[in-house]
């Protein structure tokens, strides 16, 4: 037969919570929730619904619970409360669960956020390899993945006579190109048999307009010369059909109007004439 002996401090500590002689150390408030996240699909509806919070204390007293919420409300009771995402008034929530002991504040925080599922976005460009004898559109559209896509590149071959390469461009297919950043040329390196300047504009060093495609070459950019060469000291009348040119060392003159170029002598004398057959 076993005897235990109690004494006052026994029965003191047995009926104390929590029973540890020690209660300086060791006292922690945790706070778990069954998610952190309200994930909203693109279709609706909120996953999970609704989230739980289960307030842990350790080595504190467990029925003096105090939730606080910043960003929608909870319900429930004890030491559990639910969020719902209805409840929810911004984007993330801050929920705390406090408990005071000893006239200490032991605080849990957790913090909720709303995130939602965007809709899928175009795929990348494709580019694919199909077999055929000529280019057909219908071919190209038919190879790619859905609706083309800006970028998307078909070569149609029949491995051996035919190939032939477009890109689309957002409305049609068409011959891909090649567009190179100009730092990657060398002076002097970049020779063809044949270059297309069709809009080719020609500028000065400010960005002011020299000539371009389907222009005239502006009249500030063309310079008198020296006295054995043909000076123009009125191109605005010369560009209307209406001018005069002269030499800088003769003073004779040509004078061009209604279509007629007539050549005259330094003596005013007219010495040719061209534009009405005659010489």
């Amino acid at each position: 037969m076993t005897t235990q002996m109690l004494n006052d401090r026994d029965v003191l500590i047995q009926a104390t919570y929590p029973r540890f002689e020690d209660q300086g150390s060791g006292r922690l408030m945790l706070l778990a929730a069954s998610a952190q996240i309200f994930k909203t699909p693109a279709a609706g509806g909120a996953d999970p619904a609704p989230i739980t919070l289960t307030a842990l204390p350790l080595n504190l007293p467990p029925d003096d619970i105090a939730f606080g919420i910043v960003g929608g409300t909870l319900t429930g009771a004890g030491n559990v409360r639910t969020l719902a995402y209805a409840a929810m008034t911004a984007p993330t929530a801050t929920v705390t669960a406090t408990v005071t002991y000893q006239g200490v504040a032991y605080t849990a925080t957790q913090l909720i956020a709303k995130v939602a599922d965007g809709s899928a976005g175009p795929r990348g460009s494709q580019a694919l390899y199909i077999y055929g004898a000529a280019w057909s559109d219908a071919a190209a559209d038919a190879a790619t993945t859905g609706a083309n896509q800006l970028g998307d590149t078909v070569t149609i071959s029949n491995n051996g006579v035919f190939a032939l390469t477009k890109t689309w461009n957002g409305a049609a297919w068409v011959p891909p190109g090649v567009v190179l950043d100009g730092s990657m040329l060398v002076t002097g390196s970049v020779s063809a048999a044949a270059i297309n300047t069709n809009n080719l504009t020609i500028r000065a060093a400010d960005g002011t307009l020299i000539l371009g495609a389907g222009g005239k070459l502006a009249s500030t950019y063309i310079q008198s010369v020296a006295a054995d060469k043909i000076v123009t000291p009125n191109l605005a009348a010369l560009s209307a059909n209406i001018g005069m040119l002269r030499t800088a060392a003769t003073g004779g003159r040509v004078e061009i109007s209604d279509n007629v170029i007539k050549l005259y002598d330094p003596f005013n004398n007219l010495r040719m004439k061209i534009g009405d057959q005659t010489l």
